[in-house]
């Protein structure tokens, strides 16, 4: 069971009123702007999430999701720590009820009412001045394991003042056809610096829904990679809120979509401050029979002058029938701004396999080389160890594609 007995009546209530919403609000259909490109209707959801929904807040089943954190003795001495979602609620009351009270705020659709009620997870507090004697060097591991039918994971971010950390996250895991359900919340003060690696490797057969939420304070500094690897349906979405002034914020992702797979894939850029710089870029690899989706926003709010944003999204089709869609927009509330966007799909160049052909390579070992190459522009801010290790993965998930049409 959910340890909630326990717990403050504050976060009981906003389970409950979680719970709530859940059980009123329906699944989304394509007849809502945001999931048009998505139809859930044949994926089985109430029979997937139906063992989770039974009694009251007080009662509901243990989440199949369990979440660990790998922090460095030194690191901890230093005060870094993680909690469950329910010792936070105790001894963190202070930032994890904010955090809590605004995800609850913004519920918008069935799934993010699910993983707030249901999610297992735990906030990790970084203290102010944390990592600023010792930058890059502070590094958080997080392994998240998706079990059983239905699975939720609900996790914050608290980075304080002047602080830096570096956080890599791995999702795997999930039954045959299993639903993995989550939200991570950075919350970024002033002048902090966080970098925020997640891989999904979930299953073949899995269904993944997964949102991240971030707020960034004055001169704050956010790296994000989202690396999508694994499902049969996935659906991401970054957000990213530019709330303080001066602040800078790198949204990049990869994609491998297999045949059958379709993904889901958004970031949004929201710039409420002056002198914000943000950038995106998706780039990812479509075989014969996938289908990938990716939609972008850059949104500038009036006021926010000096504004400096830049999206796009790149595909390569590697087989017939497979497709990419890009839709990205803007809207702009003021004046003095650069916002620009742009997109590209195509196959890989026969010139560029012709000539590494000439120099030796075998055509199955040029497309691999070609392959892996499109991939690092978007992983060149992750630096080159955790770069080189997911190219590595990618190589043995790229190996067996068959020859494009």
């Amino acid at each position: 069971m959910m340890r909630t007995n326990g717990a403050p009546s504050w976060f009981r209530e906003i389970r409950a009123e979680a719970l709530r919403l859940y059980r009123e609000l329906p699944w989304p259909t394509t007849a809502e702007e945001e999931w048009r490109r998505s139809d859930l209707s044949k994926l089985g959801l109430d029979a997937l999430v139906g063992a989770l929904d039974r009694g009251s807040v007080d009662d509901l089943p243990a989440s199949t999701t369990q979440l660990s954190a790998d922090i460095p003795t030194a690191l901890g001495g230093k005060g870094l720590r993680f909690l469950d979602l329910e010792d936070a609620a105790s001894s963190e009351a202070g930032l994890l009820r904010p955090l809590l009270e605004a995800r609850l705020a913004s519920v918008g659709d069935r799934f993010a009412a699910l993983s707030l009620a249901f999610g297992e997870g735990g906030l990790l507090v970084v203290p102010a001045g944390f990592g600023a004697e010792n930058r890059g060097a502070s590094r958080v591991d997080l392994r998240t394991s998706a079990r059983g039918p239905a699975s939720a994971l609900l996790l914050f971010v608290s980075a304080g003042a002047d602080s830096e950390i570096e956080i890599a996250q791995r999702v795997s895991g999930a039954a045959e056809g299993g639903l993995f359900v989550s939200y991570t919340g950075l919350g970024l003060a002033d002048a902090s610096r966080v970098s925020f690696r997640e891989v999904q490797e979930l299953s073949g057969t899995a269904l993944s829904l997964r949102e991240l939420g971030s707020t960034l304070g004055s001169g704050a500094r956010l790296g994000h990679l989202d690396a999508e690897l694994g499902a049969r349906f996935a659906r991401s979405r970054a957000l990213c809120s530019l709330a303080g002034s001066d602040a800078e914020a790198r949204l990049d992702g990869i994609f491998h979509c297999r045949p059958g797979v379709r993904f889901d894939l958004s970031t949004v850029q929201l710039h409420g401050a002056p002198r914000c710089t943000s950038r995106a870029l998706y780039k990812g690899a479509v075989e014969g029979g996938g289908q990938a989706v990716f939609r972008g926003l850059i949104e500038v709010a009036k006021g926010a002058s000096g504004t400096d944003a830049f999206l796009a999204n790149r595909n390569l089709l590697l087989g017939e029938g497979a497709r990419a869609d890009s839709l990205p927009t803007l809207r702009i509330g003021d004046n003095d701004v650069r916002c620009s966007h742009g997109s590209t799909t195509g196959r890989l160049s026969e010139d560029e396999l012709f000539y590494l052909g000439t120099r030796g390579f075998g055509r199955r070992e040029a497309r691999e080389f070609l392959l892996l190459g499109w991939f690092e522009e978007a992983l060149a801010a992750s630096g080159p160890e955790y770069s080189e290790a997911l190219l590595e993965d990618l190589r043995g998930r790229l190996g067996d594609i068959e020859e494009a049409a």
